[in-house]
């Protein structure tokens, strides 16, 4: 959802500040997203010790999947 709701690529580093994890469990996360076809992870060509990450189609996909389910369960509460 983070990824969904904005077009700009982030680092792992950047999604972890943002959900206040560790980088390690955030680069845990994202290889099982990315195994999962959810994200896109590829190389920074500026700087090429830090990767980029973006949501695929498929997350999109999945994303608002999930959110049709979820929200008449939520409306009701």
């Amino acid at each position: 959802n983070h990824l969904a709701n904005t077009s700009a690529e982030r680092t792992p580093a950047q999604l972890a500040r943002s959900f206040h994890v560790t980088k390690g469990a955030m680069t845990n996360t994202l290889g099982k997203l990315e195994a999962a076809g959810h994200v896109h992870i590829r190389p920074d060509w500026d700087d090429a010790r830090r990767k980029l990450v973006a949501v695929s189609p498929a997350g999109r996909a999945a994303r608002d999947a999930a959110l049709q389910v979820i929200t008449p369960i939520i409306a009701e509460m």
